[in-house]
């Protein structure tokens, strides 16, 4: 029998014969034994015993930490000879989401001032312009912002306003915020309402109280002149 070892390793003793060789391994009971590691800061430990089934030589710790947690170095560690873990313990620190790019014409706001895990931040746009996307995101357990990104888009009143009979309506090469519309009469009558529309931040052309009528010119000096008869 060959007895090969020290008291800082395991035993191996093998024994020879013609025919067979037997190897043992015999495991020494002086082994010092490592701190037992408890739950850390926002995660968890989970302990595996060592051969010699105490928190000695081989045992293993495994880290994990919560949702929206990360570990900031290794996830395990094993207990060494000398009674020491081979990792020092890590931290989980919580998870961050960077910034998005602020949209063109607009802005991101932090509403807690940071963006990391469950923080929420919102997207606005200047005047005259229209958010595309939603108006609200979150920082995800993945680091990702929730939702899709956010542009914001120049405000269009489009091509709608009345026109009144007897009259049309004469619109610039773009309807957006800004711009303007006119609206005129044909010969022989004139314009109720307001004859220049400006295309306003709410997507309406303004003023507009009412839609605009076009009234023969010869109907109103009837109309006033019965009037002044009252």
């Amino acid at each position: 029998m060959v007895i090969r070892g020290n008291q800082r390793s395991i035993i191996q003793a093998y024994y020879l014969s013609p025919f067979i060789t037997i190897k043992l391994l015999l495991v020494p009971n002086f082994f010092s034994e490592c701190d037992v590691r408890t739950d850390i800061s926002n995660g968890s430990v989970n302990m595996t015993p060592g051969i010699s089934g105490r928190w000695s030589y081989s045992a293993v710790a495994e880290f994990s930490c919560n949702t929206g947690f990360i570990l900031s170095h290794n996830s395990s560690s094993h207990c060494v000879e000398n009674g020491q873990w081979n990792v020092t313990e890590p931290i989980c620190e919580i998870q961050e989401c960077q910034l998005p790019s602020q949209p063109i014409n607009g802005a991101v706001d932090l509403l807690n001032g940071t963006h990391t895990y469950l923080d929420v931040l919102r997207y606005r746009c200047h005047i005259g312009f229209d958010l595309i996307g939603p108006e609200y995101r979150t920082c995800l357990s993945s680091g990702e912002w929730s939702g899709v990104n956010t542009q914001c888009e120049l405000v269009d009143c489009g091509r709608n306003i009345t026109v009144p009979e007897h009259g049309h309506v004469i619109y610039g090469n773009v309807t957006t915020f800004g711009n303007s519309a006119f609206v005129n009469c044909s010969e022989g009558y004139t314009l109720d309402g307001w004859h220049t529309l400006n295309c306003a931040s709410d997507g309406t052309w303004s003023p507009q109280v009412s839609d605009p009528s076009c009234i023969a010119i010869g109907r109103i000096i009837i109309y006033v002149f019965i009037n002044n008869k009252l």
